[in-house]
């Protein structure tokens, strides 16, 4: 493969992970606005096990987008990296 394949391959990995951080994102941002309008209503349900799980899938959903953005910002590295590598 030569290396223009080689750039296309990492643009198409950056425009894979920017669409995974984009949905997990949203996923998060609907989480937070349920949170937000459960546990302001029932103080006394945060010891439900429903809340206690849907906290930890918050929770994976966070530690997700981190991911994803590390995963993005090497892509972007390894997409530079090979543009600046082709001939003039």
């Amino acid at each position: 493969m030569g290396i223009l394949g080689q750039f296309r391959e990492a643009v198409n990995d950056i425009h894979s992970t920017l669409i995974t951080l984009i949905m997990s994102l949203f996923i998060i941002i609907i989480a937070a606005v349920i949170c937000l309008q459960f546990f302001s209503r029932q103080k006394h349900e945060l010891r439900n096990p429903a809340s206690i799980i849907f906290a930890i899938l918050f929770v994976i959903a966070i530690v997700i987008v981190f991911n994803q953005t590390h995963g993005l910002h090497l892509a972007i590295q390894e997409a530079t990296y090979i543009f600046n590598s082709i001939p003039s």
